[in-house]
Formats: structure tokens, C-alpha cells, sequence
């Protein structure tokens, strides 16, 4: 049996750990409120309306879509006095979803996202939904 030779190894760990930092930085140099896993997307729509015939007549409005070169991740964008999502936020995150999936040529995430900025401390939560 052969062992890989330390210089690989090496090479391979070095590798990993620049490729580690490289994201880490993409992250620091985003809004503060963007989760880890979207370090390397860059966003793609914002403010966008989107408008489709089939498979329903639905017309959606989107706050924000970021890609990372794979699929789109929905953002939608909330202020209010609780930290709570409600399930029209989650139906209108759909909503989007389907008229973006159907509209363009464009893979949209599972998962999606609300940001909730509190109006007292204008602090920002996002949440996977």
C-alpha cells in the first residue's frame, strides 16, 4: 500500500485552507446580514417584477435574487416591531419563486430567505424559511 507523499498532502491542505479564507473574505466584504452559505453569490434581480401566463396568471415582484452561479436564493425584505415571519411571507416567497422558475431560464433554491429589520433597533435577522 502507498502512501501520498507529505509534499501532496501539503498541497492539498493548502489548498483547502486558501480556498477556506477566499470565502471567508467574499462574506466580510457582503452585507453584514448575509448568511455564510451565500458568501459567493452576487445579486442578480432586485426591485423586480416578474409577470407569467402558464402553468397560472401570476405576477410577482421580488425584492432580491443572489446566485452563485448554480441556482437563485430569494430574499425577501420585511421591517417590523417583532421578530416573527407569518405565512403570507413564506406564500409570497413562493409566489416568487414559481414566477421566476416559469418566467426565466433561471434554477431557484428550495429554501428561501426573510430579512426582518426591526424598526426600534434597525437591527437585521435573516431566516431560512
Amino acid at each position: 500500500m502507498r502512501f501520498p507523499s507529505s509534499a501532496g498532502c501539503t498541497v492539498a491542505i493548502g489548498n483547502a485552507f486558501r480556498s477556506f479564507l477566499r470565502r471567508i473574505y467574499n462574506w466580510c466584504r457582503k452585507p453584514h446580514w448575509l448568511l455564510f452559505e451565500m458568501a459567493d453569490s452576487r445579486l442578480i434581480f432586485a426591485e423586480k417584477t416578474f409577470s407569467i401566463r402558464h402553468p397560472i396568471d401570476l405576477v410577482a415582484r421580488i425584492d432580491r435574487a443572489y446566485g452563485d452561479g448554480n441556482a437563485l436564493a430569494l430574499v425577501e425584505l420585511k421591517t417590523r416591531r417583532v421578530n416573527q415571519i407569518f405565512e403570507s411571507d413564506v406564500i409570497e416567497l413562493s409566489a416568487q419563486r414559481v414566477a421566476i422558475q416559469f418566467g426565466t431560464q433561471f434554477r431557484v433554491r428550495q429554501q428561501g430567505y426573510i430579512l426582518l429589520q426591526n424598526l426600534v433597533t434597525r437591527r437585521t435577522i435573516a431566516h431560512k424559511v
